[in-house]
């Protein structure tokens, strides 16, 4: 699926569709704020801020003490797989990457290799291609180019990398990815399932061990994003793909309109519409792909913001589709968005709608709930005004006792055990997510910046090759 007007552009009806469930959700929420500041009540604003903490302790408390979701594997399952790798000036990380894939050890019937390495090489500019090149004469890659006027990014290449796949299962890793070589034999067996559209292995920093930003990821991943997607999956919530140690049915991309190369974060852009569709995304813990954290605040910052506006564009964009629980049957591959060729018969469950909602809004309903508790301050200092709390503090409180508790309850099981370490991993966690509030109000900027322009910039991650250790188990 294309989704772009020329290599970065956003089709105009796609365009409109964004426009009206922005200006529909900013009218509701400065109308909040005008009410609110009339009948001098900050009621929905605490209500708010309830029902994310309390969805959020949800998913922590019982990814911590669910155990493990165990998913059906089928051994006997073992179809040709397409390892797609796109990578643009990744001369830092690209053969390692490529020796890691390299060593996976997932056969076919005859014993040999049962799977091809595709290796897009997207228009880089550094020493990549050189780096390539040699590795192809000692390992069996395929490498492949877009064409000039190409979209320009991930999903892009990542079509292109279609092309030429003979996989009957796409599997799509990172240029900075490292996985043990029976990542493929622990993952593609939880595909069979005929309702298993997708399975997405668990992801975790390799270089923590650089300095406090990329150890403080590690902590993120490793205990917050881990326990959040095993709450889902124990819940059957909104499991997502996060970009990289992925497998994915290439009849089920193809039947939902294929890689949407408009979208900034192509990974939950496909989770949704596997979902709608009627399909399943499920998590694998057993399976783990390692990636390098970006080690400096400005990459970070680049990295996350990227992520919030791509989460900002499925969430105006498919917002009617979100709630409905099935893709619109006018909702297709050349509105410049997201679409299935078929709508569901089968819609979203409740509770997977509901929880793709808070998935979808947090990055911007949290820091925006934030700020404007910081305007009603204000305005309370400035006017002296005195604005109602209708909610008791008592509720407030126990609400932050209960999501503090959840979070601590979640280090302890999956991070140091011992309670004063894992109150430090959540000391030093919680003045890391501030970085939000700076990455919502950039990422509102880009956002409505491509609406007024029509033009969309994808930023790759940076990567600074940090060293990253292979694992063998």
């Amino acid at each position: 699926m294309n989704g772009a007007n020329g290599a970065n552009g956003m089709n105009g009806s796609w365009r409109n569709r964004v426009l009206v469930s922005f200006g529909l959700l900013a009218f509701l929420w400065f109308y909040l704020i005008a009410r609110s500041l009339h009948e001098r009540d900050i009621m929905w604003l605490q209500i708010l801020f309830l029902a994310f903490a309390a969805h959020g302790a949800l998913l922590l408390i019982v990814g911590a003490v669910g155990g493990r979701a165990v998913l059906p594997r089928d051994e006997a399952y073992r179809p040709f797989v397409s390892v797609l790798v796109p990578a643009k000036n990744e001369a830092r990380v690209i053969e390692g990457t490529v020796r890691s894939l390299c060593a996976l050890d997932y056969a076919g019937p005859d014993g040999a290799p049962h799977y091809e390495i595709i290796i897009i090489d997207d228009r880089s500019t550094d020493a990549t291609p050189a780096i390539l090149e040699r590795l192809g004469a000692e390992c069996l890659i395929t490498v492949v180019r877009p064409e000039p006027d190409a979209a320009a990014s991930k999903a892009g290449a990542l079509a292109v990398g279609m092309r030429d796949a003979r996989g009957e299962i796409i599997a799509v890793f990172d240029a900075d990815a490292r996985v043990a070589p029976d990542f493929l034999r622990r993952l593609v067996p939880t595909l069979a399932p005929p309702e298993v559209a997708a399975v997405q292995g668990r992801k975790l920093i390799a270089n923590g061990a650089v300095n406090a930003l990329t150890r403080v990821q590690a902590d993120e991943y490793a205990v917050f994003q881990t326990l959040l997607q095993r709450g889902r999956a124990l819940l059957r919530g909104f499991n997502c793909l996060v970009g990289s140690g992925l497998v994915v049915k290439r009849d089920r991309i193809d039947r939902v309109g294929g890689w949407n190369e408009a979208a900034l974060t192509e990974d939950l852009d496909l989770t949704l519409r596997l979902q709608l569709a009627g399909w399943a995304v499920r998590y694998c813990e057993d399976a783990v792909v390692w990636e390098e954290a970006v080690s400096t605040w400005r990459a970070l910052l680049k990295q996350r913001t990227r992520w919030t506006e791509g989460s900002l564009q499925i969430l105006f964009g498919l917002l009617p589709e979100i709630l409905r629980g099935r893709m619109a049957a006018s909702v297709t591959a050349d509105s410049g968005g997201a679409g299935a060729e078929v709508p569901s018969p089968h819609p979203m469950s409740i509770v997977r709608r509901i929880d793709a909602l808070y998935f979808f809004s947090g990055a911007l309903v949290l820091p925006i709930t934030v700020l404007s508790g910081y305007l009603y301050a204000l305005v309370s200092f400035v006017g002296q005004v005195t604005l109602s709390l209708t909610v008791p503090e008592p509720v407030l409180t126990t609400a932050s006792v209960i999501f503090t508790s959840a979070a601590l309850l979640g280090v302890v099981t999956e991070g140091p055990q011992h309670p004063l370490r894992a109150a430090g991993v959540l000391a030093r966690f919680v003045p890391f997510s501030i970085y939000q509030m700076i990455v919502t109000p950039l990422a509102l900027y880009r956002f409505t910046r491509s609406l007024w322009t029509g033009r969309i910039e994808w930023v790759k991650t940076e990567h600074a090759g940090s060293v990253v250790p292979v694992p063998h188990k």
